[in-house]
């Protein structure tokens, strides 16, 4: 129990960096005949004989100072990890250092009778006890350098940030920040510019591409007018009415090749019966482009939120169904049941009725390339003179005042082109 109590005041005063009066410390010296002697320092130097020759080893104080690699020393010195590691240390290879000495011990007592006769043999076995304490020591050596290897690194952030962050650089950085912001300032300023002449420059050019009904190059004034608005962040009536014009003259450039009503009629034989090919025919005739029709509208009893018209085109025979899948087109309906409307767009499914009952063909419009015609120009393009229908003019009117004034149609514009343009040619009827 007092063995162990030294020990524990041993260890304190050694991670305390200090001494403690009241504990043991040891000693161990060689002597010249090879043999071990061991005892406890005292606080004056002491003399001890050799047990096995007989010769005077002179034995230093306790040591009160810190310990050097030179000079062992009970004191240790440095920062509290290095004296933890060290007593670490000690505490992992102490027994084996203890083990090793008194093996030597035992060694030389069992030796100490065989001296007189030589000292040959007892040479040997002080030197087999030293080499045994040496490898110990050596082990215990191996053990603090790892120890010391475990130290994580220490990183001056300050040392690095003022190395980094030198003033030069710091003042390049800002010259580069300036002649960025201001290159990118100048390069918007540019662009607004340009988008300002543009579109400053399209009224006039649409005014007299529509006097001429020139409406390939009024879609191309047109795409660069729509781009400069945008660029510009145009929302009025204008920008409006610019917005549909494209829409309109596009639809009336890309024109279906095919004549409906005449598919609808091919589609039947003399017996006024459907032809197995009916639905072939309607869908060849679906894909060659865009229609335009004029008729009244209403809200379709079947998809909720979409409109329907009513088409002529298989008189005596199965009713035909346009289906318009414009929620928007409701503010144009308003709190009527029904309206005229001229319009055009590109059917996108086609459901052929069944030939043993009155079913409808329903022809889906693709809600994409629906536009309303509202300019007179456009609509004489593709076929409807209002100068002689005074109730054209007046629906042009209409539908040319609700493009202009609604928002919600303008967006639902936008929408649909970017739809349109991001979609493939394989999605597109």
């Amino acid at each position: 129990m007092a063995a162990t109590v030294q020990k524990l005041k041993r260890i304190k005063a050694r991670l305390s960096g200090d001494t403690e009066p009241t504990v043991e410390i040891p000693f161990e010296l060689g002597c010249e005949c090879n043999a071990r002697v061991v005892g406890v320092r005292r606080s004056s130097p002491i003399q001890v004989d050799c047990e096995v020759c007989g010769s005077v080893l002179y034995v230093l104080p306790v040591n009160v100072y810190p310990s050097t690699p030179s000079v062992p020393s009970e004191v240790i010195g440095g920062s509290f990890s290095y004296r933890l590691r060290t007593v670490v240390g000690e505490l992992v290879f102490g027994g084996r250092r203890e083990a090793a000495s008194k093996q030597a011990a035992s060694k030389q007592a069992a030796t100490a009778s065989e001296t007189k006769a030589g000292r040959g043999g007892d040479a040997a076995a002080d030197s087999a006890a030293a080499d045994s304490a040496e490898e110990a020591d050596v082990q215990a050596g191996g053990l603090v350098a790892r120890l010391k290897a475990i130290r994580p690194p220490q990183i001056d952030v300050r040392r690095i940030a003022r190395a980094t962050f030198t003033p030069f650089r710091l003042v390049m950085v800002a010259m580069i920040c300036v002649v960025g912001s201001t290159g990118y300032f100048l390069s918007q300023q540019q662009s607004r510019e340009a988008a300002r002449q543009t579109w400053l420059d399209s009224a006039d050019r649409i005014s007299q591409l529509l006097g001429e009904g020139d409406l390939v190059a009024l879609q191309a004034c047109l795409e660069e007018a729509v781009a400069a608005g945008e660029t510009l962040g145009k929302s009025d009536r204008e920008w409006r009415y610019v917005q549909n014009l494209l829409r309109e003259s596009e639809a009336a450039n890309t024109l279906a090749a095919v004549d409906l009503l005449t598919a609808f009629q091919e589609a039947y034989n003399e017996e006024g019966q459907l032809t197995s090919g009916a639905a072939g025919l309607l869908e060849y005739a679906a894909g060659s482009g865009v229609y335009v029709f004029d008729s009244w509208i209403l809200p379709d009893y079947i998809s909720p939120g979409a409109f329907r018209c009513e088409l002529p085109a298989a008189p005596g025979r199965h009713l035909v169904d346009a289906v318009l899948p414009v929620p928007a087109l409701s503010e144009f309906l308003g709190d009527r049941k029904e309206t005229r409307c001229l319009f055009a767009a590109s059917i996108r499914r086609v459901q052929q009725p069944s030939a043993a009952t009155g079913d409808a063909w329903r022809l889906e419009l693709d809600p994409r390339t629906f536009v309303l015609i509202s300019t007179a120009e456009v609509a004489a393009a593709v076929g409807f003179d209002s100068e002689r229908d005074e109730r054209l003019q007046q629906l042009l009117s209409e539908q040319d005042e609700f493009v202009r004034t609604s928002e919600a149609w303008s967006d639902r514009q936008a929408m649909s082109a970017d739809a349109q343009s991001a979609s493939s040619p394989e999605e597109n009827p």
